[in-house]
Protein backbone atom coordinates (compact mmCIF):
# COMPACT_ATOMS: atom_id res chain seq x y z
CA UNK A 1 0.00 0.00 0.00
CA UNK A 2 1.59 3.12 -0.80
CA UNK A 3 2.21 5.81 2.20
CA UNK A 4 0.14 8.70 2.21
CA UNK A 5 1.77 12.48 1.46
CA UNK A 6 3.40 14.08 4.69
CA UNK A 7 0.49 16.20 6.57
CA UNK A 8 -2.44 13.70 5.80
CA UNK A 9 -4.41 11.87 8.58
CA UNK A 10 -5.78 10.02 5.73
CA UNK A 11 -6.91 9.86 2.11
CA UNK A 12 -9.56 12.16 2.42
CA UNK A 13 -7.18 14.41 3.07
CA UNK A 14 -5.42 14.12 -0.25
CA UNK A 15 -5.79 16.22 -2.94
CA UNK A 16 -8.15 13.39 -5.18
CA UNK A 17 -9.37 12.65 -1.57
CA UNK A 18 -10.92 15.57 -1.11
CA UNK A 19 -11.80 16.06 -5.53
CA UNK A 20 -13.36 12.43 -4.85
CA UNK A 21 -15.58 13.70 -1.92
CA UNK A 22 -16.80 16.59 -4.15
CA UNK A 23 -17.85 14.39 -6.89
CA UNK A 24 -19.98 11.75 -4.32
CA UNK A 25 -21.92 15.60 -3.24
CA UNK A 26 -22.74 15.38 -6.87
CA UNK A 27 -23.99 11.99 -6.94
CA UNK A 28 -25.79 12.83 -4.12
CA UNK A 29 -27.69 15.56 -5.31
CA UNK A 30 -28.38 13.38 -7.98
CA UNK A 31 -30.59 11.13 -5.32
CA UNK A 32 -32.10 13.72 -4.20
CA UNK A 33 -33.55 14.45 -7.68
CA UNK A 34 -34.53 11.14 -8.46
CA UNK A 35 -38.44 11.58 -7.84
CA UNK A 36 -38.22 14.68 -9.90
CA UNK A 37 -39.81 15.17 -13.44
CA UNK A 38 -36.83 16.01 -15.67
CA UNK A 39 -37.53 20.02 -16.06
CA UNK A 40 -37.88 19.92 -12.17
CA UNK A 41 -34.33 17.94 -11.95
CA UNK A 42 -32.80 20.69 -14.74
CA UNK A 43 -33.61 23.39 -12.53
CA UNK A 44 -32.48 21.73 -9.61
CA UNK A 45 -29.04 21.10 -11.29
CA UNK A 46 -28.57 24.13 -11.95
CA UNK A 47 -29.34 25.87 -8.99
CA UNK A 48 -27.29 23.63 -7.00
CA UNK A 49 -25.11 21.19 -8.85
CA UNK A 50 -23.80 23.58 -11.43
CA UNK A 51 -22.21 26.03 -8.41
CA UNK A 52 -20.83 22.20 -7.31
CA UNK A 53 -18.90 20.83 -10.27
CA UNK A 54 -17.70 24.85 -11.20
CA UNK A 55 -16.28 24.75 -8.09
CA UNK A 56 -14.56 21.27 -8.39
CA UNK A 57 -12.59 22.61 -11.47
CA UNK A 58 -11.43 25.35 -9.47
CA UNK A 59 -10.45 23.39 -6.99
CA UNK A 60 -8.80 21.21 -9.64
CA UNK A 61 -6.97 24.02 -11.93
CA UNK A 62 -5.12 25.60 -8.57
CA UNK A 63 -4.12 22.24 -7.54
CA UNK A 64 -2.69 20.85 -10.58
CA UNK A 65 0.66 22.56 -9.85
CA UNK A 66 1.36 20.49 -7.15
CA UNK A 67 2.03 17.68 -9.46
CA UNK A 68 4.80 16.94 -11.42
CA UNK A 69 2.96 16.87 -14.96
CA UNK A 70 3.42 12.89 -16.08
CA UNK A 71 2.04 11.48 -12.63
CA UNK A 72 -0.97 9.96 -12.59
CA UNK A 73 -3.00 12.61 -10.39
CA UNK A 74 -2.58 15.50 -12.75
CA UNK A 75 -3.15 13.07 -15.68
CA UNK A 76 -6.59 12.53 -14.09
CA UNK A 77 -7.13 16.30 -13.12
CA UNK A 78 -6.29 17.28 -16.99
CA UNK A 79 -8.48 14.71 -18.12
CA UNK A 80 -11.46 16.33 -16.11
CA UNK A 81 -10.59 19.42 -17.19
CA UNK A 82 -10.13 19.05 -20.65
CA UNK A 83 -13.38 17.56 -20.92
CA UNK A 84 -15.16 19.51 -18.64
CA UNK A 85 -17.53 20.81 -20.96
CA UNK A 86 -18.84 17.00 -21.63
CA UNK A 87 -18.87 16.67 -17.56
CA UNK A 88 -21.04 19.48 -17.97
CA UNK A 89 -23.55 18.30 -20.20
CA UNK A 90 -26.14 16.38 -17.76
CA UNK A 91 -26.86 19.73 -15.95
CA UNK A 92 -28.34 21.26 -19.70
CA UNK A 93 -31.26 18.27 -19.60
CA UNK A 94 -33.07 16.56 -16.66
CA UNK A 95 -33.41 13.18 -18.82
CA UNK A 96 -29.56 12.59 -18.83
CA UNK A 97 -27.67 10.86 -16.31
CA UNK A 98 -24.17 12.30 -14.40
CA UNK A 99 -23.09 9.33 -15.23
CA UNK A 100 -22.57 7.12 -18.33
CA UNK A 101 -22.77 3.48 -17.01
CA UNK A 102 -26.16 2.51 -18.52
CA UNK A 103 -24.22 3.26 -21.94
CA UNK A 104 -20.90 1.62 -20.59
CA UNK A 105 -23.28 -1.60 -19.28
CA UNK A 106 -25.43 -1.99 -22.37
CA UNK A 107 -22.15 -2.61 -25.04
CA UNK A 108 -19.78 -4.43 -22.74
CA UNK A 109 -21.10 -7.56 -24.41
CA UNK A 110 -20.26 -6.24 -27.87
CA UNK A 111 -16.83 -4.78 -26.37
CA UNK A 112 -16.33 -8.33 -25.08
CA UNK A 113 -17.38 -10.25 -28.28
CA UNK A 114 -15.55 -8.01 -30.34
CA UNK A 115 -12.43 -9.74 -29.01
CA UNK A 116 -13.82 -12.93 -29.72
CA UNK A 117 -14.17 -11.92 -33.62
CA UNK A 118 -11.23 -12.49 -34.11
CA UNK A 119 -11.43 -15.57 -33.62
CA UNK A 120 -14.20 -16.32 -36.11
CA UNK A 121 -12.09 -17.35 -39.10
CA UNK A 122 -12.95 -15.13 -41.82
CA UNK A 123 -14.56 -11.76 -41.90
CA UNK A 124 -18.18 -12.98 -43.19
CA UNK A 125 -17.91 -14.98 -39.49
CA UNK A 126 -17.03 -11.95 -37.48
CA UNK A 127 -20.16 -9.95 -39.49
CA UNK A 128 -22.50 -12.90 -38.66
CA UNK A 129 -20.73 -12.81 -34.94
CA UNK A 130 -21.76 -8.87 -35.10
CA UNK A 131 -25.33 -9.20 -36.16
CA UNK A 132 -26.16 -11.58 -33.54
CA UNK A 133 -24.71 -10.00 -30.97
CA UNK A 134 -26.61 -6.99 -31.98
CA UNK A 135 -29.90 -8.97 -32.73
CA UNK A 136 -29.44 -9.90 -28.73
CA UNK A 137 -28.82 -6.47 -27.54
CA UNK A 138 -31.59 -5.02 -29.18
CA UNK A 139 -33.59 -7.65 -28.04
CA UNK A 140 -32.41 -7.05 -24.59
CA UNK A 141 -32.84 -3.02 -24.73
CA UNK A 142 -36.75 -3.58 -25.93
CA UNK A 143 -37.32 -5.72 -23.66
CA UNK A 144 -37.66 -9.11 -25.77
CA UNK A 145 -37.00 -12.89 -24.58
CA UNK A 146 -34.17 -13.46 -26.51
CA UNK A 147 -34.87 -17.16 -26.61
CA UNK A 148 -38.40 -16.64 -27.76
CA UNK A 149 -37.52 -14.00 -30.51
CA UNK A 150 -34.54 -16.47 -32.11
CA UNK A 151 -37.46 -19.37 -31.67
CA UNK A 152 -39.35 -17.21 -33.40
CA UNK A 153 -37.14 -16.23 -36.71
CA UNK A 154 -35.80 -20.05 -37.04
CA UNK A 155 -39.65 -21.11 -37.30
CA UNK A 156 -40.95 -18.57 -39.58
CA UNK A 157 -38.26 -16.69 -41.38
CA UNK A 158 -37.30 -20.10 -43.78
CA UNK A 159 -40.77 -20.31 -44.90
CA UNK A 160 -40.06 -16.51 -46.78
CA UNK A 161 -39.54 -16.79 -49.75
CA UNK A 162 -37.08 -13.82 -50.29
CA UNK A 163 -35.36 -13.43 -47.07
CA UNK A 164 -33.12 -10.55 -48.92
CA UNK A 165 -35.91 -8.63 -49.29
CA UNK A 166 -36.39 -5.04 -47.09
CA UNK A 167 -39.45 -5.86 -46.39
CA UNK A 168 -39.00 -9.30 -45.06
CA UNK A 169 -36.16 -8.32 -42.70
CA UNK A 170 -38.35 -5.18 -41.03
CA UNK A 171 -41.14 -7.54 -40.46
CA UNK A 172 -38.37 -10.16 -38.08
CA UNK A 173 -36.91 -7.27 -36.63
CA UNK A 174 -37.50 -7.85 -32.61
CA UNK A 175 -39.79 -5.28 -32.15
CA UNK A 176 -42.09 -6.06 -34.68
CA UNK A 177 -42.16 -9.85 -34.24
CA UNK A 178 -45.41 -11.07 -32.10
CA UNK A 179 -43.87 -12.61 -29.06
CA UNK A 180 -46.09 -12.68 -26.06
CA UNK A 181 -43.51 -13.73 -23.67
CA UNK A 182 -41.52 -10.72 -22.67
CA UNK A 183 -38.71 -10.12 -19.84
CA UNK A 184 -40.92 -7.28 -19.03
Amino acid sequence: MDSLPPGTADSGDTVAGKAIKQINGLFELEQRYADMDADERQKQRQAEARPRILALFEYLESNLDRFTQSSAIAKAMKYMLNNRTSFMNYLEDGNCSISNNIAEYSIRPFTIGRKNWVLSGSPRGAEASAGVYSMIETCLANGIDTRDYFMYIFEHMPQEENIHDRNVLQKYLPWNVPIENTNK
